[in-house]
This record gives C-alpha cells, structure tokens and sequence, in this order.
C-alpha cells in the first residue's frame, strides 16, 4: 500500500468543516479504505449513522463489507491487548481497524491515524481491511 492520502489530519480539517463529532468510526474507515472523508460521512449514514454519534461496530463492518471490502478478524493475542501493543505488533503494511469499547481507529501501514497514539485503550477487536 502507499501512504495515507486519506489520513487523520485531513479527516480532521473535514470533520471541523462540517461541525462532526464523535465520528471515530468514519475516520477510520475512511483511512483504512482511502475513501474521502465527506462520502465516507454519508455512506455510513445510509448504515445508521447518526451525526455527532458513533455507530456499532457490526453495522461499520457490515457497511465496509457491502463496500466490497474483505475484513478479517483477528484473535485475541497477549501481545496485542493495548492500541500501543498491537500498532508495535501488527504487521507495517495493510490496513487494521482497532476497536475498544468506546473508540475505534485504524492502523493503516504501521501507522495509527487518530488521537490515541500512544495510548494504553483496551483492544475489544481488530479488523483487517482489505479492499
């Protein structure tokens, strides 16, 4: 994969455009399938996705398959318990989803685009997107 054109900063600058908030999960799978911001926005509304709110995590993946996406989950590891110790232990190339209870970010190319770099969130789940 290449870098990130769709990154964190500029689904930032999109976000604080629209007045968005709560939007983890269209962030993320808008690095992680390099989908601009705004149609990622409006693709998950047609999934349930409310403004200013988040959105379950079967009705993201379930969005991201109809998209044509394969997502591959992976098991539970010790070594992949934190977003810190899972974006040191997964692989440096593709694109993961990390969900924890509250939040979800992607790792695209061992890189984390979102706030939580370096932050010790609790991995509920991490999905491998490929597109």
């Amino acid at each position: 994969m290449a870098d990130a054109t769709i990154n964190y900063a500029s689904c930032l600058d999109e976000a604080y455009a629209v007045g968005e908030q709560n939007d983890c999960v269209v962030r993320a799978c808008a690095v992680a399938t390099q989908i601009e911001y705004r149609a990622m926005r409006d693709y998950l509304a047609t999934y349930g996705r409310k403004p200013g709110r988040g959105m379950r995590a079967h009705d993201y993946i379930r969005a991201l398959k109809d998209l044509g996406c394969t997502i591959t989950e992976l098991p539970a590891a010790p070594n992949m318990r934190t977003f810190v110790t899972a974006c040191r232990n997964l692989p440096k190339t593709g694109a993961y989803l990390l969900r924890s209870d509250t939040h979800c970010a992607c790792l695209y190319d061992g890189a984390l685009h979102d706030w939580a770099q370096q932050r010790r969130l609790r991995v509920r789940n991490i999905w491998q997107i490929n597109i």
